[in-house]
């Protein structure tokens, strides 16, 4: 949850404490009392980032990417997100997915995508859950097709209530691929 700006938010991320910077830039990206400004949400997200926090890592590596608040650099972006995924963030490990799924940024590899969406999908990422699940139901030159697999993967994403990933079970269902055919099951889902 994002932290209104206040005059005590400030000074404590002016002497240095991580989560008051991360907030701070959360609060100026966010417009969260305070009018907007980016290249003060970069800033603190910058001095939070530089101290180690994972998730000011992720938005730095965003706005690296989208130019906002600085040049747009998507090696920065890159080293960021990465730093971001080392530690276990989910969400960082989520985006390094896709940015090898795409090869935004990374040069495109499917096996290590798959690598770094499983490991966010642990963490109960479902977008990551979603994207294996979509990997694993089409195949492709590197990742065999497995429907089963695949409903493993929507099930998950499910479960943390993503409407995609259910629409994606009903069709399973309804197909009879990776689960016996069922069209109560399809048309619940």
């Amino acid at each position: 949850m994002t932290q209104s700006y206040s005059k005590e938010l400030e000074d404590s991320a002016a002497n240095g404490d991580m989560a008051s910077q991360y907030q701070l830039g959360l609060a100026y990206a966010t417009c969260t009392g305070v009018k907007q400004d980016m290249k003060k949400a970069f800033q603190w997200f910058e001095k939070s980032a530089e101290q180690g926090n994972p998730q000011a890592q992720c938005n730095l590596a965003f706005l690296f990417a989208a130019g906002e608040g600085t040049t747009e650099d998507m090696s920065k972006c890159k080293e960021w997100m990465q730093k971001a995924a080392d530690q276990g963030y989910h969400q960082a490990e989520f985006n390094v997915g896709l940015m090898y799924a795409s090869g935004n940024g990374f040069e495109q590899n499917e096996t290590e995508a798959v690598k770094y969406y499983a490991r966010a999908a642990e963490k109960k990422n479902p977008n990551a859950a979603y994207n294996l699940g979509l990997l694993y139901y089409s195949g492709s030159e590197t990742i065999q097709q497995d429907y089963e697999k695949a409903y493993e993967y929507f099930t998950m994403a499910s479960s943390e209530g993503l409407r995609e990933a259910q629409y994606s079970m009903g069709l399973c269902f309804n197909l009879g691929q990776g689960v016996e055919k069922d069209t109560k099951e399809a048309v619940y889902w």
